[in-house]
């Protein structure tokens, strides 16, 4: 039998009752004994609570949990629906009659109106629970591209639900034990895939599903929606993309500038989230632009001057700031905030431009989906150079995969025979294996080598055969390559870490390159529109680039990383050799000692650098210290 909790972590530190962290908390449902000695389930505490960002509806009118007036449905919910006034319309000709302008309170009329079938109809991003009284259901349900998260875990018959898994773990009873096949994949990845989390029984409902729940019932999540696959895509000229893109872009940045309270953006002088900029600055008045960057004091990455160009050539209010201080302490506030271990280095200068907006506006707008829409990522390049390997026989690509098995790895052997190592293992490896690879923190090999007892078990299983199904049944390797990323890459590490980061501020951000309509556009189109082996996103170039300054058009593609390999060659490296080599770091078995002082030495001497496996390792230790070792639950983040 099955009853459904929601609970709550305590409040981070400041202004908690304006802009207060964003949480879901489900219904108690509370079961007795009737006369005839049957279950007999009823709404006992109803909502513990729920505390949401507050962005628009800002009064006791949007205050949560949310019913109807005959308190049929309860309603919380974590996100923004961006079509809340058009469903409100609607909605209103049905003769349902609205007490405030909250967008939750069209969720509860939506579904008296709808049921589960409004679920499709919501244009933005969010994690709900409705409870049905008159039907003792309860339904949860995620948005289609996971821009908001939703964890479960059955404990004892009871259903605990929460946007953060640290709510989940003040459950009385939970117990903290880490999912050691999360951990194999987290080392593999740099996040934790899928329906995983590194804690046993705590499960992520993955985006666009829905789970319903009755007393008794059976929790399945299945889908609701789903993103245009691959073979979907349809005739579309370029010349007339380019004139669809700017009116979809420009609608999806119009929509994601209402709000109750000061929007601005986060700038990083790339592409994608400069050309947001431009389209903001179509429906705001000059000045009122609030842009936000930041930068290193290694030149290598350090792309404020980018930043700066846009915000003067569209007159912004633009504030940057250079990223120093303790990163020790930063780092346990990632730990705190992100509840599983968290490997892409990029989420400690997202947390600080995330602190500093906050300074100054309550939600930003950013430039995440943009790669995965118009095909930008550079190892896309690789992928498209790579489609005629899959003319080659099967027996050629077998030869070739048993030969580089042989060939030395990373920093043995010479040159030429490393060389020769990865051209045959790129014929022979499968094809999710040689992408997942291009960007992994562990390769297989690594883990062969370097695994302790705890985690040996695992070795017989690649993390990367989890993304065959994505270029098994696509009909190009580029095409598969983006439709594993929109659904693992994009929802499991880029959205987690903007969210994360951003709420852990009380700040809000907002992605229009993954507006419903605008993601569902760019997916459906041709690959040789999406893609162009001269130039990276030259379809988003070319729509935009009337409006953007020729160095921004004209600069490379360039990721949001941080100076990692020379950081761990000095001021990070005494707590790396701390982390890694620390007899309570041994004593867990998952890796081997004489592995991990390969890497650091290794890494110190410039033999070979080992920058993603030392930070993905760093990381896990400091999520165990955080989460696994301590005798009480961490209820706030280090200071």
């Amino acid at each position: 039998m099955c009853g459904i909790v929601g609970i709550l972590p305590p409040h981070p530190p400041g202004d908690t009752e304006k802009y207060r962290h964003c949480l879901i908390a489900m219904t108690n449902m509370v079961r007795h004994r009737g006369p005839d000695q049957q279950d007999v389930w009823t709404d006992g505490t109803a909502f513990l609570g729920a505390t949401r960002l507050a962005i628009q509806g800002i009064g006791t009118a949007g205050d949560q949990p949310m019913g109807d007036s005959s308190n049929r449905v309860r309603v919380v919910f974590n996100g923004e629906i961006y079509n809340h006034r058009e469903l409100r319309r609607e909605l209103e000709v049905c003769g349902h009659v609205f007490r405030g302008n909250s967008d939750t309170e069209v969720i509860v009329h939506g579904f008296l109106e709808w049921g589960t079938g409004l679920l499709n109809k919501l244009r933005g991003m969010f994690a709900l629970c409705i409870w049905d009284r008159n039907r003792q259901k309860m339904i949860l349900a995620r948005d289609r591209t996971g821009k908001k998260p939703l964890f479960f875990s059955e404990q004892h018959g009871t259903l605990i639900c929460a946007s953060e898994i640290k709510a989940i773990l003040n459950w009385p009873g939970i117990r903290r034990q880490p999912d050691l096949e999360a951990i194999h994949h987290f080392l593999s990845f740099q996040y934790v895939p899928g329906a995983l989390t590194a804690f046993e029984g705590i499960f992520r409902l993955a985006p666009g599903h829905m789970i319903e729940v009755q007393p008794g019932g059976v929790i399945r999540p299945v889908a609701f929606a789903g993103l245009p696959a691959p073979t979907d895509a349809r005739h579309n000229s370029a010349s007339d993309a380019r004139e669809e893109l700017v009116a979809l872009l420009d609608n999806a940045v119009r929509v994601r500038m209402s709000a109750d309270v000061p929007v601005g953006a986060l700038l990083s002088g790339g592409l994608d989230s400069s050309a947001v900029v431009a389209f903001m600055r179509r429906h705001a008045a000059t000045g009122t632009i609030k842009t936000f960057s930041l930068g290193f004091a290694e030149q290598t990455h350090d792309e404020r001057q980018y930043a700066a160009t846009v915000a003067r050539h569209f007159e912004t209010e633009h504030h940057d700031m250079e990223m120093s201080g303790d990163l020790t302490g930063l780092l346990e506030k990632v730990s705190w905030y992100f509840d599983e271990p968290f490997a892409d280095a990029s989420a400690l200068p997202t947390m600080c431009v995330a602190a500093l907006a906050r300074q100054h506006v309550a939600v930003v707008l950013t430039g995440d989906g943009g790669d995965e829409a118009f095909l930008g990522y550079r190892r896309y390049a690789a992928c498209h150079d790579d489609e005629w390997i899959r003319k080659l026989p099967r027996s050629l690509r077998r030869t070739a995969a048993a030969l580089a098995s042989a060939l030395p790895k990373d920093g043995e052997g010479t040159r030429v025979r490393r060389a020769l190592g990865r051209l045959l293992a790129r014929i022979g490896d499968r094809e999710s294996r040689r992408y997942a690879g291009s960007m992994a923190s562990f390769q297989d090999h690594h883990k062969q080598s370097g695994y302790g007892d705890a985690l040996a078990p695992y070795l017989n299983s690649s993390s990367f055969d989890r993304l065959n199904r994505y270029f098994d049944n696509a009909p190009t390797i580029l095409s598969g390559a983006a439709w594993a990323d929109i659904n693992t890459y994009l929802p499991d590490d880029l959205l987690v870490k903007t969210d994360i980061a951003t709420m852990a501020n009380g700040l809000e951000a907002r992605s229009p390159f993954l507006d419903q309509e605008l993601f569902d556009w760019a997916l459906r189109l041709p690959e040789n529109v999406r893609y162009s082996a001269s130039r990276t996103k030259d379809l988003l170039k070319a729509a935009v680039a009337p409006m953007l300054p020729d160095a921004i058009i004209a600069r490379p593609k360039k990721g949001f990383g941080i100076p990692l390999q020379q950081w761990l060659s000095g001021d990070l490296l005494p707590l790396a050799r701390e982390l890694l080599l620390s007899q309570q770091t041994l004593d867990r078995r998952l890796v081997r000692r004489e592995f991990a002082e390969k890497l650091l030495s290794d890494h110190c001497s410039g033999r070979f650098f080992h920058h993603p496996r030392i930070w993905a390792l760093m990381m896990l230790e400091l999520w165990f210290r955080t989460w696994i070792d301590p005798a009480k639950i961490p209820q706030s983040p280090p200071h």
